[in-house]
């Protein structure tokens, strides 16, 4: 149960881990950033052999922490709440969500929470400033020591220790919810209407084993209106406690979801990493809510949600992290797939609120093997596609290779091969010849839902940009 909220307050000398006010221009669009702790106790569970939950151990404690983005004036508040699963793979708290999709959620007026999901992020944002964090705490009350070969397993992923315990997230996250839904907690005095969880790469399998395991247990409907889920890495989930192996792939295909479930997925991670053989059917059937849509085009790691974002970031420099490109390629990914997060997390908003059902796109074209089958310009065919992949100016790729090579040698962040100015010549003849089809192509994606009105404009400026970049001319 969680029993204190606590604003966390900023001075000169100390400002939350993760800020983004200035980066985002919050302030001048009307938004606060707050930084929350939250304490209380939560219970450590296991699964059970008949797809049910037990409880392990019960009423550890912990402290938390969590960072408010939320409209200052109540009217232009929306009355929904998203709550991202922070990722923890880089061994900080990573907000990729809100990177992807922050401006769709402050045009709406919702308010996104970021909660910290492993005790691993707890020790870096020590690291980061003791002062402000060393109260943070997910203690392992189970006094025994990890099996040799899950501690080895722990330690490749940075996710716990015998010291800590990743478990007890599960009942945070209940319990937000919950606490949000009753009034128990109302950020700025806002009071949340529906509300909605959100997790990327590893978050996903989060997500799945939530609505596995915790979503409807004794009850019809979970405290989660929907969920939004992106980057999924789904060949191995999380167990509900630390001494438990990782999931195996085949549960990771989802066969019942009341409310509704959206899933998008990069090149990366659509027949990457497991992922081919434990993909979810799009369903609108009561009691299974589902829709996975494939970017072409799009990678894992990308200009939009690396190296853009964290360019000249002073916490990160603080961490001694870098996440800038890694590869050896002269070009790195910079495909606009923040577009189609927009226009997916409106689809869930209407699904979820109106009952409107979402339209379902292809999937991306695989062979046999489970490979992305590629068109004339080299790029992936099928897909939730956008302008810029309609009318290419270049091949995308969905990795690049790594300047320090791990096991594979390859990075998730993609790469692109930009097409000679010669070939853009031949393809499309003058820049005011590009920009004329991509505004053909761009209000057609609007019609078919593919990209919103709102980023009609931006988008054309991108595309058109990119060629001029290329080489094509008056």
């Amino acid at each position: 149960m969680i029993k204190n909220y606590r604003l966390v307050q900023e001075d000169k000398n100390t400002h939350a881990f993760g800020r983004c006010t200035e980066k985002c221009g919050l302030e001048q669009q009307g938004y606060a950033e707050e930084e929350y702790f939250f304490e209380g106790t939560a219970n450590i569970y296991e699964a059970g052999e008949d797809g049910e939950r037990r409880t392990l151990y019960q009423d550890a404690p912990y402290v938390n922490r969590m960072i408010v983005r939320r409209p200052r004036e109540s009217g232009k508040f929306s009355g929904r709440v998203l709550v991202e699963i922070l990722n923890a793979t880089s061994g900080m708290d990573i907000d990729r969500m809100w990177v992807l999709t922050w401006r769709q959620i402050l045009r709406n007026g919702d308010i996104y929470i970021g909660v910290t999901s492993k005790p691993s992020s707890v020790e870096a944002l020590k690291k980061y400033d003791i002062a402000r964090y060393g109260e943070l705490s997910w203690k392992n009350p189970v006094k025994r020591r990890l099996p040799a070969f899950l501690e080895q397993y722990a330690a490749g992923f940075g996710a716990y220790t015998s010291e800590t315990e990743a478990g007890l997230l599960w009942d945070m996250l209940e319990e937000l919810a919950q606490d949000l839904k009753s009034k128990a907690f109302c950020p700025g005095g806002m009071r949340a209407q529906q509300v909605y969880m959100t997790g990327w790469s590893q978050s996903t399998g989060y997500m799945i084993q939530y609505v596995k395991y915790f979503a409807y247990h004794g009850r019809e409907h979970a405290p989660f209106d929907g969920y939004f889920a992106g980057g999924g890495v789904k060949s191995l989930l999380p167990g509900l406690n630390q001494y438990e192996m990782p999931a195996i792939a085949w549960d990771a295909v989802m066969t019942a979801v009341r409310e509704p479930f959206v899933l998008l997925q990069t090149e990366s991670e659509n027949h990457a990493l497991g992922n081919e053989t434990v993909k979810t059917e799009d369903s609108d059937e009561t009691g299974f809510l589902h829709r996975t849509y494939e970017i072409p085009g799009a990678t894992h790691d990308s200009d939009c949600s690396m190296a853009e974002w964290y360019h000249g970031d002073s916490d990160e420099k603080r961490m001694g992290i870098y996440l800038t490109f890694p590869g050896t390629e002269a070009y790195s990914n910079n495909y606009p797939m923040q577009f189609v997060f927009h226009a997916a997390y409106q689809k869930l908003l209407a699904w979820a609120e109106e009952g409107k059902i979402p339209e379902r796109y292809e999937r991306i074209h695989v062979d046999m093997d489970g490979r992305n089958i590629r068109d004339r310009f080299g790029n992936a065919r099928g897909g939730w596609r956008l302008p810029v992949l309609d009318l290419p100016v270049c091949t995308y790729y969905r990795y690049c290779r790594d300047l320090m090579p791990n096991t594979s040698g390859f990075a998730l962040y993609g790469c692109r091969y930009p097409f000679s100015a010669e070939r853009l010549k031949s393809l499309y003849q003058t820049i005011g010849d590009y920009e004329r089809l991509v505004r053909e192509n761009t209000a057609q994606a609007v019609r078919e839902g593919r990209l919103l009105a709102e980023d009609a404009e931006e988008c054309v400026v991108f595309c058109v940009r990119e060629a001029g970049n290329g080489g094509l001319g008056c």
